[in-house]
Order: C-alpha cells, then sequence, then structure tokens
C-alpha cells in the first residue's frame, strides 16, 4: 500500500499601492490616514481630479 501526501506552500503578496490607497481613501470620504508621502499625494490628488473635497 502506497500512502500520498500532497504538500502545498503558502504564499500571501500583498502588493503595496500607498498612492492607491490614498486616492481610494478620499473617493470613499474617510479620513487621511498620514499626510506625508505618496498615500496623501494620491489623497490630494482625488481632490484636484473631482473638483470635491473628501471630508
Amino acid at each position: 500500500m502506497t500512502t500520498l501526501t500532497a504538500s502545498t506552500t503558502a504564499t500571501t503578496t500583498k502588493t503595496r499601492n500607498d498612492y492607491a490607497d490614498g486616492h481610494f481613501d478620499a473617493a470613499t470620504h474617510a479620513p487621511a490616514k498620514q499626510t506625508t508621502g505618496e498615500y496623501y499625494k494620491g489623497y490630494l490628488d482625488y481632490t484636484k481630479e473631482t473638483g470635491k473635497a473628501p471630508f
């Protein structure tokens, strides 16, 4: 009798895109999580693109 075993490696990869996160938060009217870096640039670019304040 032969026993077969299967092994799998758990791989979880999250690609960070702070700019997109900031843009999304502004579009959904969430408060800014930080006021520096790519996140905030995305947050402010939403306002520039739409002319609407995210708050």
